[in-house]
């Protein structure tokens, strides 16, 4: 499934020609951590789809960015912020999820380049991320239903829970059954917005579009403008956690991550040009605001239509990011990391349902905590570990040159380096900026961070006193 490597470190483990590892001398990450699939049930139409929702799901969740922004900087972000930040990602993932088709994803290509110390770094951040991100989307699902009916606290909650507990059941049954309902709820996400754009197009004027805020209102909250922008337009490195069950990786990753790009760009622009028109109290929109355009635009019919197409993106989105975080979390359960073998406990379609109830039931505590305190806390964790995936694209150029990629971004080394830089900076600043625009975010990740160093030695030792550990641990922990 995989392909032959050549590496010159003999500290790191060799691949085999198929791709597997080699037992011997496997890292405490190994490349095969979710276990590669000889099965490929994932097309690259089923890809895109499952991509679309990982990474966007819509135009839902945008509208704090225009209230921050107003339309003038918020166009100017939708058109230029995926090509800085969203491209490099997606290439990125097309080139490495090819060169190391293994479902461990991203920890796999950090452990290749940094070894598993950085590896269960990156692990321990994309687990932390995906806690804070996948709780926002229940909570956008309940902030749309109470845009309809009044919910009290404990139906706010109950419907949250619903949420989560379908997304657990189509999980069990598999990643080509997620891929599959992803195609449809794309349909029926989409058609609200279609609806909005051509029940509104006769309010448009382009002059709404130039509007910037207004003296009292001139102060942009850059935190959030940003890290709402560029959440909604990542995740595409997410993807790589579902690699061994492509098929035809080599033509289907570039082409699902550029399709997906496009229509990402597309899908969002085109109803926030009505929607500047429509409802032009920009300083009122929020988390949820569609609701009300789509009562301006068309009546309380469209309001109820769209919904609809809001809770089945936000179903789709963590349906999405379920599957994909659970095959993660699963990969903890070999003996060479964790060692939690129950972890891997797979359903009768061949999926980790311990692994998914364990991260359903972490996303049922966190849906409790305010939306936009998801959204910088899920941004900042992201942004790390980004940091980290494109350090990786290029130490792997630098010290495995041979190493077979069906996919190659089209240059050399050097000029690579130039191309990760401005993602790089990017990211710097969307880390930062929560940092000093909320001291409990900064509590909350100097703790993180501070497990996450600890915990990997922590974990060595433990094994190795209770004699669990492999001998390529052993080797690790002297």
């Amino acid at each position: 499934m995989g392909n032959s490597c050549k590496k010159k470190d003999s500290q790191h483990s060799s691949s085999t020609s198929n791709g597997s590892p080699n037992d011997e001398h496997d890292s405490l990450l190994p490349p095969g951590a979710a276990g590669a699939s000889s099965n490929k049930r994932l097309t690259m139409w089923g890809l895109a789809f499952m991509t679309y929702f990982a990474v966007c799901g819509g135009p839902f969740g945008l509208e704090p960015a225009v209230k921050a922004g107003y339309p003038f900087y918020f166009i100017i972000g939708m058109v230029l912020i995926p090509w800085i930040w969203s491209l490099p990602i997606a290439l990125m993932t097309a080139e490495l999820s090819t060169a190391l088709p293994q479902n461990g994803g991203f920890v796999v290509w950090v452990k290749e380049a940094f070894g598993p110390f950085m590896a269960h770094q990156e692990a321990w951040w994309s687990f932390v991320n995906n806690l804070f991100d996948l709780s926002i989307y229940p909570v956008m699902c309940e902030n749309y239903i109470a845009s309809l009916v009044e919910l009290q606290p404990y139906q706010a909650y109950l419907v949250r829970f619903s949420v989560l507990t379908i997304c657990f059941i189509l999980n069990l049954f598999g990643v080509d059954v997620v891929s599959k309902i992803s195609g449809f709820f794309l349909v029926l996400v989409l058609t609200p917005f279609a609806l909005i754009i051509g029940f509104g197009a006769k309010h448009i004027r382009p002059a709404d579009w130039w509007q910037v805020p207004p003296e009292k209102f001139s102060k942009i909250n850059w935190g959030l403008f940003l890290t709402t922008i560029v959440w909604s337009t990542g995740g595409f490195d997410n993807m790589s956690q579902v690699s061994s069950e492509l098929q035809n990786p080599k033509k289907s990753y570039p082409r699902a991550m550029v399709l997906t790009l496009f229509a990402m760009i597309i899908t969002t622009i085109l109803p926030f040009l009505v929607a500047f028109s429509v409802a032009p109290n920009y300083h009122l929109w929020h988390d949820g605001y569609w609701a009300q355009i789509a009562f301006l635009a068309a009546g309380d019919w469209l309001r109820i239509v769209l919904v609809v197409g809001a809770i089945i993106s936000s179903l789709s989105i963590l349906n999405a990011y379920l599957c994909t975080c659970s095959e993660m979390l699963a990969a903890w359960g070999e003996p060479d990391l964790l060692g939690i073998s129950i972890l891997k406990t797979q359903s009768r379609w061949k999926t980790p349902w311990v692994a998914i109830l364990v991260n359903s039931l972490l996303i049922a505590v966190g849906t409790l905590m305010p939306f936009e305190f998801l959204v910088q806390m899920d941004q900042l964790f992201y942004s790390l570990g980004l940091i980290l995936e494109y350090l990786s694209l290029v130490r792997l150029r630098f010290s495995q040159p041979d190493l077979h990629r069906p996919y190659k971004i089209p240059l050399n080394k050097w000029l690579l380096i130039v191309f990760v830089t401005l993602p790089l900076i990017f990211c710097g600043f969307t880390t930062v900026m929560p940092l000093i625009s909320n001291w409990k975010i900064a509590v909350i990740t100097a703790g993180c961070l501070v497990f996450g160093g600890i915990s990997y030695p922590a974990m060595l030792a433990i094994r190795k006193c209770l004699g669990t550990s492999p001998p390529q641990v052993e080797a690790g922990l002297n």
